[in-house]
């Protein structure tokens, strides 16, 4: 009697262990699973918030491309009427009006430096500046300004005149052979840029080759910056300038809070589960001692 109660009580704490590695068992595969969807979900979550970094530093080059043409088309029309100007009182002979109506026109043009007008024998028929003295030009730079010549009928080209700083210069041929030209501020163009400003944005730089047209935001910048590709801007003479945008991984706390409560979720759960198994095995094994 006492052998078979032996046996019976063998068997059946042999059936507990067998059950409880069993259900051990299950319980890991499903917190392996459960752990397993987290990851992939986390993962996507991650992926598609990085996406959204370049897309928004993407779309602010792109913007800024956009205004930069908007500003030189704008100074484009200025300059082709200056040149209907001089070049009607080229054929009239009305140097003096024409002068007046020049100056007029420019006055009340923002960012402007400098106005300059030369007959088609090389003499300076025009030449306005600023009023302010605070912002004159050195006459060196004016006698640069003053000596470009387009190769064609119309040429951008810029002179860098301090760090991050220059002057963009506008020249145009007038029907009889002489030249017209506007040198505008690099910071006007800046405050065109600055009407859309983005709140992840670190820098906005317009480059013309090695120079530097204008320039927003600190140098330097951050570590973990996102730098978007470099943008194409048109100039209407055929050139181009390039456009670079760097903006901040502002999501990178948001993504590192949304991977530490993943991981910490799938501990809790991992643990409540573990607690409940070995409440029912030990419930269980109450059971059968009963």
């Amino acid at each position: 009697m006492a052998d078979a109660y032996e046996a019976f009580d063998g068997g059946q704490s042999s059936r507990h262990e067998a059950d409880e590695r069993a259900g051990l068992g299950l319980l890991s595969r499903f917190l392996g699973a459960v752990f397993l969807v987290l990851l992939g979900g986390l993962l996507l979550l991650d992926r598609a918030l990085l996406r959204a970094n370049r897309n928004q530093a993407d779309l602010d080059a792109q913007s800024a491309g956009l205004l930069t043409e908007s500003f030189i088309s704008t100074q484009s029309v200025l300059l082709d009427r200056i040149v209907g100007i001089v070049s009607e009182s080229e054929t009239r002979s009305a140097g003096v009006m024409s002068g007046q109506t020049i100056e007029r026109l420019v006055a009340a043009v923002p960012g402007l430096r400098r106005t300059w007008v030369i007959d088609p024998s090389g003499k300076l028929q025009l030449d306005v500046g600023e009023r302010s003295p605070v912002h004159t030009l050195s006459s060196q730079l004016v006698n640069q300004l003053h000596g470009i010549r387009p190769v064609g009928q119309f040429a951008i080209s810029v002179i860098p005149i301090a760090s991050r700083h220059a002057l963009i210069v506008l020249v145009h041929t007038t029907d009889m052979g002489g030249v017209v030209g506007l040198a505008l501020d690099g910071e006007t163009l800046r405050a065109w840029l600055e009407r859309t400003q983005p709140d992840t944005r670190l820098t906005l730089a317009i480059l013309s080759g090695v120079d530097t047209v204008t320039f927003l935001g600190k140098p330097g910048g951050n570590v973990q910056a996102l730098s978007a590709g470099q943008r194409i801007i048109r100039l209407p003479n055929g050139g181009t300038w390039g456009v670079t945008a760097t903006h901040a991984l502002t999501t990178r706390s948001l993504r590192w809070a949304l991977w530490t409560l993943g991981v910490l979720g799938v501990l809790f759960l991992a643990l409540g589960l573990l607690r409940e198994q070995r409440r029912a095995l030990q419930a269980a094994g109450r059971s059968i001692e009963l």
